[in-house]
């Protein structure tokens, strides 16, 4: 892509040509800008999730640009932005990042792929009163967020390169660790409360037999021993329940593990698990539980390596069609179920823990 120039005089067109991997030339060389009547400079190429944007600027305030598909073919028209320069310009997170220079000034405007002007400019230095000459505006993207650089003159100093990190934080803020960390007070507190239905229980049973020798001795109870009864299976429910809406967050997670592979393979013998008593029911689910956590950071570990490999890959002309943007969904899909899933167990064990001391026995 490039805009030619006349000894120094920009003219009116853009241009491309398209190349395989050998440099052989792919159909014939075409126009990209078909609306402009100013010299057009400063054009530039970048991916999208759909193909190609084209941009570049006409005259001096003007900023053009066009988005294509992978056959090159026109999505929608150029777009337009009015009284707007560029020194560089990137895009990120389906926004047109314009930076540029102003009264000392390096700024950047965002915009949609329609040309609507996303925010406020921003500016970027920190102290542009005390800087004398900006220039050289760079921008480059990083996996949750962007880099903008600069060189820059400052009073009693010489000139030098400086640069400022802007962070997505809609992709910063999740973490598994702290969620791998804070498992072990989950299921503490899970079992501790299966604990606690197991013993009231125990204590049901112990005043049913303690009903049932009264009854023995010629004491009329019977009222007694179906209420007893009752309650005793309600509480087994309880117990039953709980364990299985753990089991089943754990098979619905492992769902998600499967996707990847993981270094640690987990199984579930439900056959098996159902003969384990209850105690030991619950302390198996949420060993599982604990280490399918483990294999998730594995996975959002793999899947951040390949995202950084497949981007080194595109920065050196590989292409690899949307690897990225899958990896992304992918990422997204398993961060989306471990918080739902983490959601339902604090949820589930907030109502659990209002179930202990219902019963409360003494000899």
């Amino acid at each position: 892509m490039w805009g030619p120039n006349d000894y120094g005089i920009y003219c009116n067109n853009i241009f491309m040509k398209k190349f395989d991997n050998d440099c052989n030339q792919i159909g014939t060389e075409l126009i990209i800008n078909d609306n402009t009547n100013q010299n057009c400079r400063y054009n530039r190429i970048k991916k999208t999730k759909e193909g190609y944007m084209f941009i570049w600027m006409s005259g001096m305030t003007d900023v053009y640009y066009q988005h294509v598909d992978f056959e090159f073919d026109n999505i929608g028209s150029v777009q337009h932005i009015n009284g707007t320069s560029f020194k560089n310009v990137s895009l990120y997170n389906k926004q047109i990042l314009i930076g540029y220079y102003n009264n000392q000034q390096v700024k950047i405007k965002k915009y949609d792929f329609e040309g609507v002007q996303i925010d406020d400019e921003m500016t970027i230095n920190d102290d542009p009163t005390n800087e004398y000459y900006d220039d050289g505006i760079e921008i480059h993207n990083l996996n949750n967020g962007y880099i903008v650089s600069w060189y820059s003159s400052k009073e009693n100093d010489n000139c030098g390169i400086y640069a400022k990190i802007f962070l997505d934080e809609s992709k910063n803020m999740f973490s598994i660790e702290p969620i791998i960390v804070d498992n072990n007070i989950r299921c503490t507190l899970f079992l501790n409360n299966i604990d606690n239905l197991l013993k009231d229980i125990e204590d049901i049973e112990f005043v049913q037999n303690k009903v049932s020798n009264w009854i023995e001795k010629g004491i009329n109870l019977d009222n007694s021993t179906e209420s007893l009864e009752k309650q005793r299976k309600t509480w087994i429910y309880k117990v039953e329940q709980n364990i299985n809406f753990l089991k089943n967050l754990y098979l619905e997670l492992k769902t998600s593990d499967d996707r990847i592979n993981s270094s640690e393979k987990l199984f579930l013998d439900e056959e098996e698990f159902y003969k384990l008593t209850y105690k030991k029911q619950a302390e198996h689910i949420c060993l599982l539980f604990k280490k399918l956590f483990n294999n998730l950071k594995e996975d959002i570990d793999n899947l951040n390596n390949v995202t950084q490999i497949v981007g080194t890959y595109n920065n050196l002309g590989i292409e690899l069609g949307n690897a990225v943007e899958t990896i992304n969904e992918q990422k997204t899909h398993l961060v989306t179920i471990i918080k739902a899933v983490i959601k339902d167990f604090d949820k589930n064990n907030h109502l659990l823990n209002q179930e202990k001391d219902l019963i409360n026995i003494s000899n």
